[in-house]
């Protein structure tokens, strides 16, 4: 009998150490996941603060000390519902490009003339101009009268782009960027479209731009040029800011 009850009261004891680790065991999973909580909090917190660390206008002026300071860029144009209508019929229906300030550019275009697609490329720095032969694909020099670019201004885009802008908002952030609604008036894109333009427009941009004032792209929406539609998008990517570029004269045959 003396053996059973303390049998008895081991087993008591037992339970009742087995309570009490359970009990612990759920106020430290409790206390982990109060503790877990907190930190996503102050993750989100801190998050929601980095993503509203600047307003439009001042990411707009420190990328405008980016643009200002950066010797060279690389950009891809592309059209959705449209094309950049140059002088000559020339519809630019998409282009790359290298520019090194102050004058020198580099870029291959495909364009539509008379419902053909063309390929072409132009060349220009020191003052001297050449271009590819549609057909053959060779250089030539050109005098600048005959230059078919002569009205557009690649250097000065994006500095047009960026300086002329008339209001705008955050309207997010992600991929830290962030993505800037504006308008700017259609005057202020004749570096891109040269003088066939519908004057005195205010024209709907888009901006994507890192917190360091980079530039990723540019959305130009709506009507800028007579033919242009509502639903005309010119797409303007921006890469390779400060990459050094080689340059040198095309080999003419």
């Amino acid at each position: 009998m003396i053996f059973s009850k303390e049998r008895y009261k081991i087993r008591i004891i037992k339970s009742n150490v087995n309570i009490i680790l359970n009990f612990g065991k759920i106020l430290i999973q409790k206390n982990t996941l109060l503790w877990i909580s907190l930190f996503i909090i102050l993750m989100i917190g801190c998050n929601s603060q980095s993503k509203v660390a600047y307003s439009s206008e001042e990411i707009i002026n420190i990328s405008k000390i980016f643009v200002n300071q950066s010797k060279t860029f690389e950009f891809t144009l592309t059209h959705s519902n449209g094309y950049t209508l140059l002088p000559g019929n020339l519809n630019i229906s998409k282009a790359k490009g290298k520019i090194q300030k102050p004058n020198k550019i580099l870029i291959d275009a495909e364009i539509i003339s008379n419902d053909f697609l063309l390929k072409l490329s132009y060349l220009t720095f020191d003052e001297k101009f050449w271009i590819t032969n549609p057909i053959s694909n060779k250089w030539g020099e050109i005098p600048n009268s005959d230059n078919p670019f002569k009205e557009v201004n690649p250097i000065q885009i994006i500095v047009d782009i960026i300086t002329k802008i008339k209001s705008s908002e955050i309207k997010s952030y992600d991929d830290n960027s962030y993505n800037i609604s504006a308008t700017i008036i259609s005057n202020d894109l004749k570096s891109l479209v040269g003088e066939m333009i519908i004057p005195d427009k205010s024209v709907k941009i888009e901006l994507s731009i890192s917190p360091f004032g980079e530039i990723h792209k540019v959305h130009i929406i709506g009507k800028v040029q007579p033919k242009d539609t509502l639903d005309t998008v010119r797409i303007i990517k921006f890469y390779n800011w400060g990459k050094a570029i080689e340059w040198k004269e095309p080999i003419i045959k």
